[in-house]
């Protein structure tokens, strides 16, 4: 199921990585097991090659219709649902993370932070040169210009430090496609969409770009491709990924749109699912609740479809038929913390209270996964207390806060679980009151 969410820790991620522009990044996060899984199936090859453990690196999609992917905090990728829509074939969105990988690889975050400071220096210097200057000739436009100059020379400073390091991003994909033996010739392709997006920050010369400039990169790719890169294909399974991808992002985007060109003449499972997602966006539930059960009886062992079906019995309000669904879903996945959710939220609707141990068991290990899966903890949180387990709903509770930034309201629950006896709640509730500490220091350095 594709979920969109604002989520505080994603926020903190950026917020940290990028303080002057957190506000243009904080956007809403979408969340699909399947498009998680499958960039991860055609990354496989990238992580090994490059020595990259692929658990140590997370996958964030964004609502936003530009093509561009960006890596923030560490080792978190975050991929626009726009360049998405945009892949035609899956060399060029590995291509394009590979280039995401080698920023990580290379530790340019760290650098970038070191340039920015430096950008700021030179800034200053420049503007603490002119501004006297500018002073002295009592010209108010000479007193602007000057301090113009000092924000130029700041801002070129950090640019061609950053053109440096998207240079040895683009060679390190290079290096790695190649030794994977994929299609090189593909990624440049995509690099041609990219530079249509290209556009200038102010002035007149590559200096002034915002990024480095398409063109010039796209030049060093262009040289890179040999002979031997034409000839190179995908696997097949790679391409069906890739149109699953975009099936589904469109039609939860925009179904009307998805409904046009995947038509009901088009019988294949693509075609189907993203009819059906799409009926389902539009509250057409009659029309999608059809098409979701065709597709798990002609494809019984694709988890994927088990979960759709779920969702389409969720917006009917037939909780346990979608329980049922989410359960052979989770046959296949047990891992899918937000199958797994989809699963607690239908049992919850029943509002059967002796399900109390059900729910608590599923929402437990859904964390055992996904320990930030918020709305896990409020729901726990929930049915503790409906079992009488008041310590245990405001540890749960405690956690949910933690994790959003509500640091008094953690507090508050906090000191609940600490009236009781020293215990693995209270060490948790410690622990919990440590880490709000540490996060207050670092908002306050930022």
């Amino acid at each position: 199921m594709i979920l969109l969410f604002r989520a505080f820790a994603i926020f903190c991620i950026i917020a940290f990585a990028y303080t002057a522009n957190a506000q243009q990044f904080a956007r809403k996060i979408i969340r699909d097991t399947e498009i998680e899984n499958s960039i991860r199936v055609l990354m496989q090859d990238i992580f090994k090659n490059a020595q990259i453990n692929p658990t140590s690196v997370q996958f964030y999609l964004v609502d936003e219709q530009l093509l561009n992917a960006f890596v923030a905090g560490g080792q978190n990728i975050f991929i626009n649902t726009g360049l998405l829509l945009q892949i035609d074939q899956p060399e060029e969105l590995i291509g394009v993370l590979a280039h995401e990988l080698g920023h990580i690889k290379a530790g340019h975050l760290a650098r970038i932070t070191d340039a920015q400071k430096r950008a700021q220096q030179i800034g200053l210097l420049t503007t603490a040169i002119g501004v006297p200057l500018a002073i002295l000739s009592k010209n108010s436009d000479a007193l602007f210009g000057a301090v113009a100059a000092g924000q130029s020379a700041g801002l070129g400073a950090f640019t061609s430090y950053t053109r440096e390091m998207e240079s040895e991003a683009d060679q390190f994909a290079l290096d790695i496609l190649d030794k994977g033996q994929f299609n090189r010739e593909k990624f440049g392709e995509f690099m041609k969409k990219l530079k249509s997006q290209e556009y200038l920050y102010g002035g007149d010369g590559t200096y002034f770009r915002t990024h480095p400039l398409t063109s010039e990169r796209l030049n060093t790719i262009q040289n890179s491709i040999t002979n031997a890169d034409k000839l190179r294909k995908a696997p097949t399974i790679y391409q069906l990924l890739i149109e699953r991808i975009k099936a589904k992002i469109l039609a939860y985007q925009r179904p009307d749109e998805a409904l046009q060109k995947y038509t009901e003449a088009d019988s294949s499972l693509i075609s189907q699912l993203a009819r059906s997602i799409a009926f389902t966006r539009l509250n057409r539930l009659d029309s999608a609740l059809p098409i979701a059960q065709n597709l798990v009886k002609n494809y019984p062992n694709d988890p994927f479809l088990w979960e759709n079906l779920g969702d389409t019995q969720m917006a009917k309000g037939d909780y346990a038929p979608a329980e049922m669904a989410y359960n052979k879903a989770l046959e296949y996945v047990p891992w899918a913390s937000l199958i797994l959710m989809q699963k607690a939220n239908a049992i919850h609707k029943q509002q059967d209270k002796s399900r109390a141990n059900d729910i608590i068991s599923t929402l437990n290990s859904l964390i055992q996964y996904d320990d930030n899966a918020i709305e896990a903890y409020r729901m726990l949180g929930e049915w503790y207390n409906i079992n009488g387990d008041k310590r245990a709903s405001a540890l749960q509770l405690a956690e949910a806060a933690y994790r959003t930034g509500e640091f008094t309201r953690a507090d508050y629950f906090i000191k609940l679980v600490k009236r009781g006896p020293i215990d693995k709640f209270s060490q948790r509730a410690d622990d919990i009151s440590n880490e709000i500490i540490k996060m207050k220091k670092e908002i306050e350095n930022q």
